[in-house]
């Protein structure tokens, strides 16, 4: 009876986690294939692909999270803990409150250097992403002047197929492509 009870035990068990990270119908293969690599390297920690809020739009705070958990988990970068943020918008209270993503990409030099608001809450546009992706993968190799700052950022990523669509780089960012993106990325 007790190892009769310890397989059943088991098989529900087993069951139950394949169902939490098995692939969602919902979603096609590239999408449930850049949800489990966000999810196996930290980028998102839903651990269920239907509840992770895969079409809402990304805020500043929440890219800090992705890239930086990107960039140490895939990138394998270390972060320069003698750099500190000092955003007028971010308190370290809401930096803590956050796991100090706002710190982390600071760090990492990700996002927001020689500049004095972070803006946490301001929805990430297409243009912001592949900048501050592409600084990821190339440092400052495509960097420009300030007046269209994202476009040779986002030409590179279109060339090497991480970002197809850069006609708008004024729209706003879905979590759901930024996944798609960073597995790209890692190809």
């Amino acid at each position: 009876m007790k190892k009769l009870s310890l397989s059943v035990f088991f098989i529900l068990f087993l069951s139950i986690s394949i169902s939490c990270f098995a692939n969602s119908s919902d979603y096609s293969d590239e999408f449930n294939d850049a949800y489990g690599f966000a999810h196996d390297n930290k980028i998102t920690t839903i651990d269920n692909i239907d509840n992770a809020n895969m079409y809402w739009w990304l805020n500043r705070i929440a890219m800090a999270k992705m890239l930086s958990q990107y960039a140490i988990n895939v990138l394998w970068k270390e972060p320069d803990t003698s750099k500190v943020a000092n955003f007028k918008d971010v308190s370290p209270e809401l930096d803590a409150q956050y796991n100090h993503w706002v710190t982390l990409a600071f760090q990492l030099w990700i996002m927001w250097i020689w500049i004095d608001n972070f803006r946490p809450y301001d929805t990430v546009t297409r243009a912001e992403f592949g900048t501050a992706l592409s600084r990821v993968l190339y440092w400052d190799k495509y960097n420009q002047e300030w007046e269209k700052y994202y476009e040779k950022h986002l030409n590179a990523l279109k060339v090497v197929w991480i970002m197809t669509k850069i006609d708008n780089p004024r729209q706003g960012e879905v979590r759901w492509y930024v996944m798609i993106m960073l597995m790209r990325s890692h190809w």
